[in-house]
């Protein structure tokens, strides 16, 4: 690293911008854990971004990307006005570019605005959004788990979504620009029939500068928003920056907020989304308006807010995390040359693995999901294809799982009905990299999956409170306490002034002897790491003492050279003490975001 000073000031000013954002989760990874901390991004109108400033969505969902299991980001939420002009196919290219950055990392959903509607500008009846349902058909995200449906069979116009978070079931409502009277009527019945969760209502035109309801507005809340206890917020766009909460009839708070950062001249205000922050043991919202590109924040009280007595019921739906699809990777016995196995984890329901069908080869088949590294897993999510056959869907199935790649063991084994709904396969918590789908029997004799996901259960971590951390190198501004400090915008990093060449290392004190049996390491996540992304750890070696003198080695090898989240694994063992050793690390330097030791036994 060149001119130190210069950077360790930028270095400590973003850090200072970037200080609000959300905490470590208390476990690295999607759950739907009772009081765990979670996010939920809100991209305000992109028009402008994806007509007049190429790149810029992109950077805003990349981040996201970069920044879900970190920051636990559960949805994305983009209020409408995916383009200024909605016959301009160049902005739509753009703005599916950007979205499809989100596949297989955190689901979405997408309202339709004003400006995505044929008849913009040319007649208000007019609300066909031909182009929106192009680009983003209601067929790529019909056979996600989240995914409850729409109000029509055949468009994305108005949909429903359904999660679990902070041990709170919720439902995610899309409602179109200037929803009708048939709209708000299906929205209400969904609503209503859906007592048990906690609902967010997105929709374009809802609240006026001033923090008054439109007459659009008004009338969603006369019609949903203001009608039903489940109803916690409506987020909307279209005008400015305003907020309001509000008392529903039922006695509940409803918080409305709305973000517009458009500007046609302009480019960064253009790049500024929101992250909607979950606290269930505080009972409250904090709300951080960040741009990626320029690394900075909003700081005002308009922009930068938070909300108590936030309502976190307690859910019954079964919680079911996913291992991130984009982190996975697939090979299969047999697959069709434009069927590879990598389909079944692109986020896309209109794309399949097929085992070969030129000529045939005869089941059973099998496809295997390389999880990266170890995991406790519980379940597979199956969704069978979802297009004008059912060729391929599995119908008999055995589930195996691995440490190694080699050796497997079964895990579950069972029939699945011959149709296109979900299908679940469930076995006791075990740890594996590998999980191993093998059809032996399908639809006319194939084996077809339009998307696959391996349900895990959330690591028991050491509270990163007990600890004290010490390395043999760090720069003054980036101490070893800051890779145990609950926040991934923080990083222990060795010295630059005076390089110290690696190996280097960073010891964990625990406080006392724990059972452990891994470590977690996420490495620096900072989006405007134009600064530097040095000191990424490649290749390690961990090893763990009772006394903090003598050390034995418990687990070595290398880490992929990006920004997600990584961990090893060994035998659960007694321990007080756990040591990083970097060995290798991007630019010849190591660094650490956050550090987490895995503890107890799986289950």
């Amino acid at each position: 690293m060149r001119q130190a000073t210069l950077k360790a000031v930028l270095c400590t000013a973003l850090v200072a911008l970037l200080s609000p954002f959300l905490p470590a989760p208390s476990a690295r990874g999607v759950s739907a854990a009772a009081g765990e901390k979670f996010g939920i991004v809100m991209l305000a109108d992109s028009q402008n971004a994806v007509r007049q400033f190429k790149g810029l969505l992109p950077k805003m969902t990349g981040w996201v990307a970069d920044n879900a299991v970190a920051r636990n980001i559960r949805y994305v939420l983009h209020v409408g006005d995916v383009v200024d002009r909605h016959a301009d196919m160049g902005e739509w290219t753009e703005a599916q570019t950007a979205m499809n950055l989100l596949d297989g990392e955190v689901p979405y959903a997408m309202a339709v605005g004003n400006h995505d509607v044929d008849g913009f500008g040319v007649d208000a009846n007019n609300r066909t959004a031909t182009n929106f349902n192009l680009r983003f058909p209601r067929a790529k995200f019909a056979c996600m788990p989240s995914f409850g449906g729409s109000q029509s069979p055949s468009t994305y116009d108005n949909t429903y979504h359904l999660f679990s978070a902070g041990g709170t079931d919720w439902m995610v409502l899309t409602l179109k620009w200037a929803p009708v009277a048939a709209e708000l009527t299906w929205a209400a019945q969904l609503v209503a029939a859906n007592p048990g969760r906690q609902v967010i209502i997105v929709t374009h035109d809802y609240l006026l500068g001033d923090g008054t309801r439109s007459a659009v507005g008004q009338q969603v809340w006369n019609a949903v928003a203001g009608v039903y206890p489940n109803v916690a917020m409506v987020l909307s766009g279209h005008r400015s920056v305003a907020r309001r909460s509000s008392v529903g009839r039922n006695g509940n708070t409803v918080h409305e907020i709305m973000a517009d950062y458009q500007n046609p001249s302009q480019r960064n205000p253009n790049g500024y989304l929101r992250v909607l922050e979950f606290d269930p043991r505080a009972s409250t919202l904090s709300v951080r308006t960040y741009n990626p590109e320029t690394g900075t924040s909003l700081t005002d009280p308009a922009n930068q807010f938070t909300l108590s007595g936030i309502s976190f019921p307690a859910g019954s739906a079964p919680s079911e995390p996913l291992v991130r699809q984009a982190l996975v990777r697939a090979s299969a016995t047999s697959a069709h040359t434009e069927n590879g196995a990598a389909r079944a984890l692109d986020g896309d329901c209109r794309t399949m693995w097929h085992n070969e069908f030129q000529p045939a080869t005869p089941l059973p088949q099998s496809v295997t999901l390389d999880l990266q590294r170890v995991h406790d897993v519980r379940g597979l999510v199956y969704a069978p294809r979802n297009d004008h056959t059912q060729n391929g869907t599995v119908t008999a199935y055995t589930v195996a799982t691995s440490l190694d790649g080699t050796s497997f063991q079964p895990a579950a084994t069972g029939t699945w009905p011959d149709d296109r709904t979900l299908k679940r396969a469930t076995w006791p918590v075990t740890e594996a990299r590998y999980v191993r789908l093998t059809a032996s029997a399908g639809h006319a004799g194939f084996a077809a999956a339009a998307e696959l996901h391996v349900v895990y259960q959330p690591e028991s971590l050491v509270a990163q409170a007990l600890m004290k951390a010490t390395a043999t190198s760090a720069n003054a501004e980036y101490p070893a306490s800051l890779a145990v400090d609950g926040s991934p915008d923080t990083i222990w990093h060795t010295e630059w002034v005076r390089p110290a060449p690696l190996p280097q290392s960073i010891t964990l004190d625990l406080g006392s002897s724990q059972q452990v049996r891994g470590l977690v390491y996420q490495p620096r996540l900072w989006a405007a790491d134009n600064l530097s992304p040095n000191g990424i750890i490649t290749r390690f070696q961990v090893q763990v003492s009772s006394d903090g003198v003598t050390f034995t080695t418990v687990a070595t090898g290398s880490w992929a050279d990006d920004r997600t989240t990584k961990g090893v694994r060994w035998a659960t063992l007694p321990a007080r003490y756990v040591r990083l050793q970097a060995t290798a690390g991007r630019g010849g330097y190591a660094s650490a975001a956050e550090l987490d030791v895995v503890a107890g036994v799986a289950g």
